[in-house]
């Protein structure tokens, strides 16, 4: 029998949201990076795929049933996982 603390879902979430221990930074861009960047992209793509199957009809494009899940809520998904901690290092960690 299964219990709780057995269950795939909670050792995911742990994995995203627990630190480790050891003082690195193990932050969830840091960790996860390439699947965030690659979500980042599918959702940009997504977006992008819609506008070119609908740039002949623009009426289609503009009806809000398709516009905002489509286009307005893949591309504000996309830029609020640019905010992951650790995803973009910061200012002081760039070459100058």
């Amino acid at each position: 029998m299964r219990t709780v603390t057995n269950s795939p879902l909670l050792y995911s979430a742990y994995s995203f949201l627990v630190p480790y221990g050891d003082g690195r930074n193990h932050t969830i861009g840091v960790v996860h990076g390439t699947k965030v960047i690659g979500l980042i992209a599918l959702l940009l793509l997504a977006r992008e795929v819609f506008m070119v199957a609908t740039i002949t009809d623009p009426a289609k494009q503009e009806r809000e049933a398709y516009w905002y899940p489509l286009s307005a809520t893949t591309e504000f998904l996309a830029v609020c996982l640019f905010l992951v901690p650790g995803l973009v290092p910061p200012r002081s960690e760039l070459p100058k």
